[in-house]
């Protein structure tokens, strides 16, 4: 029961990057490498730091 939080804390973070991928597809292609190599930064320090 104690990775809960973090399945739904991970879960989120998933969510927010499909819907950020979404919107920023609008702008280009960069704009999309950049939220890809962002995201796994994020994804590695979370997974670090817990």
């Amino acid at each position: 029961m104690l990775s809960v939080p973090m399945i739904l804390a991970m879960v989120m973070e998933s969510f927010f990057t499909m819907v950020d991928a979404f919107f920023v597809s609008r702008v280009s292609i960069n704009a999309i490498a950049t939220i890809g190599i962002t995201e796994s930064v994020i994804i590695s320090c979370i997974c670090y730091y817990y």
